[in-house]
């Protein structure tokens, strides 16, 4: 055998494998690049989702590399309990947080969606243990709806709860989560229907719902003037004796404890001081973020409405320095309007979250939420004004166009706390 014929016997298999080995790791590549159940993609992904990177870093200031899908994938790993607005992504697509058409999270979660769905987000922030003994219980009235077809059948006006029950499901899923309340008694000025008539997403358990009927009022509303604070002192005297604190709010209002304490814990802190009988806290007013209407799917507030005006650090004042109170039933004599008591036990006061002390006409200023804060959801979108302009307030009156180009002319400032909230 010739040299040259050895060489051949002797290299043929090697080159043989390395070609096969080419092949291989071709099909390999081929596989990895095209296949849909692989998370990384060639491309970058700035070729997919332009302003996913920035809008990631901006909610979560997140400092690692995420410029292709095989990060995006372990971002949202390790970060789904935090994610506000991929919950259709990874639970049922009918979920009842949908986001609002055409907005950054919507489009955001839609570039990623292909992506496998995970078990349920965990709930943000931490959830505080619940208050089974009831030791605080929540008191609340509805925002009522004039139905104008009826006014003029015998000035008999009935009073109709418009989009209340969404309102309504918010406010319960918030304040029950969230500040582990257990007790909620809701006054029903003879709405139709009835906001006893809905599921909510709380056990029923924790709703006691008190009814009033439907009356005939004058078309001037004169007759219901202090209607809310006598609804008010009707909770704090009747069920005195089963609660320790109420606290005193509208559907539209969602409270936020802003420092290291939860609800219950923030409350006993006062328990110790016979002086104090009530804790006012201080409006943080919402504004319509510049929505015109409504979003369809209707959508959570704390999820939209993410644009609030500032503290004014002079007169004048703004909505900003209104507080609605927190009242220990044992000092409870009388409210002086809707926002804070008149009268107490014992010589007893109302303070702010630092002692300070709140009198009529119960406004706190300087404003300071350094413990909790109240987020009001005001003016909404637009076209949620123009109803509450209809429906009016419970004592009369309505919101005029004078306040709405008020709040909504003020300087605005992102407010994302209570966005990130899940449930």
């Amino acid at each position: 055998m010739s040299f040259e014929d050895y060489r051949r016997s002797r290299y043929r298999p090697v080159a043989r494998r390395r070609f096969l080995l080419r092949i291989v790791l071709a099909c390999c590549l081929i596989f990895a690049i095209w296949h849909p159940a692989i998370p990384f993609r060639t491309k970058p992904l700035s070729a997919f989702a332009p302003n996913l990177v920035d809008k990631l870093r901006q909610t979560f200031d997140y400092k690692h590399n995420v410029t292709d899908w095989q990060m995006v994938h372990r971002f949202v790993q390790e970060h789904r309990n935090l994610w506000k607005g991929l919950e259709h992504v990874y639970d049922d697509p009918t979920s009842t947080l949908p986001l609002p058409e055409g907005s950054p999270d919507a489009s955001l979660a839609s570039n990623i969606s292909q992506h496998k769905k995970g078990p349920s987000p965990l709930p943000n922030p931490p959830l505080p243990p619940p208050d089974e003994d009831e030791h605080i219980a929540l008191c609340l009235t509805g925002k009522l709806f004039i139905a104008p077809h009826t006014i003029h059948h015998r000035n008999l006006i009935p009073l109709i709860v418009k989009n209340q029950t969404r309102d309504l499901e918010e406010f319960l899923r918030h304040h029950y989560h969230h500040h582990g309340i257990r007790r909620f008694y809701i006054h029903d000025d003879g709405t139709m229907p009835s906001l006893s008539d809905t599921n909510y997403s709380v056990p029923s358990t924790s709703l006691t719902f008190i009814s009033h009927p439907t009356v005939e009022h004058n078309p001037d509303f004169e007759d219901r003037a202090g209607i809310q604070e006598e609804y008010y002192t009707d909770c704090a005297t009747r069920f005195r004796d089963q609660h320790f604190w109420m606290g005193f709010l509208d559907v539209d209002e969602l409270l936020e404890m802003t420092g290291n304490e939860t609800l219950l814990t923030f409350l006993q802190s006062w328990e110790q001081n016979s002086t104090v009988g009530a804790v006012g806290v201080n409006w943080l007013l919402h504004t319509s973020s510049g929505l015109l209407s409504t979003p369809s799917p209707p959508t959570d507030s704390r999820k939209v409405y993410t644009k609030c005006i500032p503290d004014h650090a002079a007169p004048p004042y703004n909505d900003n320095e209104a507080i609605k109170t927190f009242v220990r039933l044992d000092k409870f004599e009388s409210f002086h309007n809707v926002h804070c008591v008149g009268e107490m036990r014992d010589g007893a006061m109302e303070v702010g979250e630092h002692g300070d002390e709140i009198k009529p006409p119960c406004s706190r200023t300087p404003s300071t939420r350094e413990r909790w804060a109240l987020h009001h959801f005001a003016t909404k979108s637009r076209e949620e004004f123009e109803e509450k302009k209809v429906r009016g307030h419970i004592q009369g009156g309505g919101a005029s166009e004078e306040w709405w180009e008020e709040v909504e002319g003020e300087r605005q400032w992102d407010c994302l706390n209570l966005a990130e909230y899940v449930p």
